[in-house]
């Protein structure tokens, strides 16, 4: 008994030992926050980000006093101030591609017209610059259409009135580009359209027209009354005032692409029944093959229309990252890039986890190679607030312009919040409209950085005026160009004065990278990454001036 109750006195005095330890770690926790805040102060000035640093070293300095406060009330309001530093230490860039998608599911809760203008003003608010909203998910259409069926909830909650229209009316108030976004082939469990066409439906090579326990029924892109059905589509939006036209589940499902014409066209062609292959026969790649190009050439039969109406008009898609949608998907997007057919792109990186979206970036963007833009998409569904902001920080270190936010269902308020404070705080300037005029507010914004800050990173005065003269140079030299602009032209016109052109802007803009070396540090990988990314914004204008010659898609 009496050994047991000295196991209780060395619990209780073990017990509170470790409160106290708790105690001071909470207390110092809050001080070791400053103290890493001002080591963040001091690289962002490294990377001569423009900030307002002396209400940053305010808010720092007030919470330091704060937290050895023994008011709750005072380390509340230190806790407030330290949060706030953080969101001022996020950079606010005004040259960058915001997009988000608006998903079906969330324009389905708009319920008059004046909560979809709201919606758009809210997105304005958050300083969004194109908005790519669903008009076209499970076969049927959020505006009144003359080719398919209007979603029963659209006609009863706007009987008067075209969602559409309000959308690209109030997005033209604020200067939001419109894309609007269709899901392609997939039909999403919906095939009710479909019954007296059940021809068009896709099928795997046992002839099930879906095979997953969630019921997902595809149209098969080789049939050609689906190919006529979609072009009708787009060329009906076309007749509104829209910036593009935005492809979504432009692709097979997995396994598929064996509909009834498909596989009749095959073996009339080749004297073979494709439902016989497997993974390892040597026809296999043959097949697949065969079915890519129902995608591609879809793809380019859509650029090629909606230029001949209206060169303004963009083509982009929302495709899989890495080689996923090539080899099991039928949707080889590299070359749909290859063959110019799109103005840019979106792959689909979605990933919790920061290190390995930077992973999928990074090949994504080494494949493109330059090629197009690509403003790749994140998942906030699957994340917290902060880890949306972490990826969005991965993009803006990588040789891209701009990214997706995937979906408006999912910008929750505390999502919202933290983006208008911090990373969405100021307008920012598109890059795939006119990415001529993006490069020069780039250089602008990078010349107004060594001004500012060139002296403050340790660079001599001439150093400084050597960096500002050659940005200028460059500024001048892309502002000079006065050949067709990307957001005019027909991409698969050859020129090979514009080629030269570009060419020798890209030379200027390799010399600058080289010339980075002479920096140190933080700022050398900064401005060495920022000049990437400019010249990011010219690579495509460089490749889509080339003589034209068609790719063939291979496996």
């Amino acid at each position: 008994m009496g050994l047991d109750r000295y196991k209780g006195l060395f619990l209780c005095i073990l017990l509170a030992g470790l409160c106290v330890l708790m105690s001071a770690c909470v207390y110092a926790g809050p001080l070791d926050e400053t103290a890493i805040l001002r080591e963040e102060m001091l690289r962002k000035k490294q990377e001569m980000a423009l900030l307002d640093y002396n209400a940053i070293e305010d808010m720092i300095g007030r919470a330091e006093t704060l937290f050895v406060s023994t008011s709750d009330q005072d380390r509340i309001e230190a806790y407030s101030l330290i949060r706030e530093a953080k969101t001022l230490l996020t950079e606010s860039r005004p040259v960058e591609t915001r997009a988000v998608w608006l998903d079906d599911q969330a324009l389905a809760k708009i319920s008059s017209p004046d909560e979809m203008r709201n919606l758009i003003a809210w997105l304005n608010d958050l300083n969004v610059n194109l908005i790519l909203p669903c008009v076209y998910f499970a076969g049927e259409t959020i505006y009144p259409s003359e080719v398919v069926e209007q979603a029963t909830w659209y006609r009863l909650s706007f009987p008067n009135d075209d969602p559409l229209q309000i959308i690209i009316d109030e997005a033209r108030k604020y200067g939001m580009e419109v894309h609007p976004w269709i899901m392609v082939y997939g039909l999403q469990g919906n095939i009710e359209p479909f019954l007296d066409r059940v021809y068009m439906i896709d099928k795997n090579a046992k002839g099930q027209f879906n095979d997953t326990s969630h019921v997902d029924y595809f149209l098969s892109p080789a049939h050609p009354e689906t190919v006529e059905y979609l072009v009708s589509l787009i060329l009906e939006l076309a007749k509104y005032d829209i910036d593009g036209v935005h492809l979504d589940n432009i692709r097979y499902k997995d396994g598929f692409g064996y509909g009834d014409f498909a596989v009749d066209l095959y073996q009339r062609l080749f004297g073979l029944d494709p439902r016989e292959f497997t993974s390892s026969s040597a026809r296999y790649n043959h097949f697949r093959e065969f079915k890519a190009q129902f995608v591609a050439s879809f793809v380019e039969r859509v650029r090629r229309e909606l230029f001949a109406i209206d060169p303004h008009l963009f083509v982009s898609a929302a495709t899989a990252p890495r080689t996923w949608g090539k080899n099991s998907l039928g949707q080889d997007w590299h070359n749909w890039i290859d063959n110019r057919s799109l103005h840019f792109v979106l792959p689909m990186s979605y990933t919790p986890d920061p290190k390995e979206y930077r992973e999928l970036l990074d090949f994504d963007l080494k494949r493109i190679g330059g090629r197009t833009y690509a403003f790749t998409g994140m998942t906030l569904y699957s994340f917290t607030p902060e880890v949306m902001v972490e990826e969005w920080k991965v993009g803006q270190e990588m040789p891209t312009t701009g990214q997706t936010l995937f979906s408006l269902l999912h910008i929750k308020q505390s999502y919202y919040e933290i983006l208008k404070k911090g990373l969405f705080r100021d307008p920012a300037y598109p890059t795939f409209r006119d990415p001529q005029m993006a490069a020069c507010l780039f250089l602008d914004w990078l010349v107004e950085r060594f001004e500012t800050l060139g002296t403050a990173v340790g660079l001599k005065p001439e150093e400084v005026q050597s960096w500002i003269g050659d940005l200028s140079r460059v500024k001048d030299l892309i502002a000079a160009f006065s050949g067709p602009k990307y957001g005019d032209r027909d991409l698969r016109t050859h020129s090979s004065e514009d080629n030269a052109y570009w060419n020798g802007v890209l030379g200027e803009i390799d010399a600058l990278v080289k010339k980075t070396e002479s920096l140190s540090g933080v700022t050398q990988q900064r401005i060495k990454n920022d000049l990437l990314q400019l010249r990011s914004l010219i690579s495509p204008l460089e490749y889509t001036t080339r003589p034209f010659e068609l790719v063939k898609i291979t496996y």
